[in-house]
């Protein structure tokens, strides 16, 4: 995961972002809409302004956190590494998708059927149907309930009860990057 440039990571950012909408929140308002202790909060919040990245202006009772031009160049940099490594997490997965259907097609299975109505079901169909065989069908259903029988690999959006992961039949999209398949292992 890419780093805040700020050396305050996600909390850090998190408050660049709520400030930089309303300067005039409270560390409380603050804390709260971050999900972060009030100690927390305001260790961050001079740790922002030593690094440049705001100023504290006003006394105690009319505090107003200011993100600075530096502030809102780190968080701009930061989001856009933070979206240029999703960019290459999906091509990856889409490629990895692709590799894992091609296993099956080379040991005969001809239909694919992706599951869940997810974004990642969307990418993980598009994937599939981007291999351009035709004699492989792909197919989608919102639940394992609904698989239909037969030799076929299911890609699964997100675990679901009674639907297990480790079969080579059904494959957990996000477990494809880290986990290989139970045939891979023996």
């Amino acid at each position: 995961m890419t780093r805040d440039p700020s050396g305050r990571g996600e909390r850090g950012g998190a408050l660049l972002d709520i400030l930089r909408r309303d300067p005039q929140t409270t560390q409380r308002q603050i804390a709260r809409l971050a999900k972060l202790s009030l100690g927390t909060t305001n260790k961050l919040l001079r740790q922002l302004a030593e690094t440049g990245c705001l100023t504290i202006e006003g006394g105690p009772r009319e505090r107003r956190y200011v993100v600075t031009p530096k502030g809102m160049t780190e968080r701009f940099r930061a989001v856009y590494a933070m979206a240029a490594d999703a960019v290459r997490d999906v091509a990856l997965l889409e490629k990895t998708i692709q590799v894992e259907v091609m296993k099956a097609y080379a040991r005969g299975t001809r239909a694919v059927t992706v599951v869940g109505r997810s974004t990642l079901s969307e990418m993980a169909g598009r994937a599939v149907l981007d291999l351009g065989l035709v004699d492989l069908s792909c197919s989608r259903v919102e639940h394992p309930s609904e698989l239909p029988p037969g030799d076929l690999l299911a890609l699964l959006d997100e675990p679901y009860e009674g639907a297990d992961s480790t079969d080579v039949r059904a494959r957990l999209i996000a477990e494809m990057l880290v986990a290989p398949s139970k045939e891979e292992s023996k």
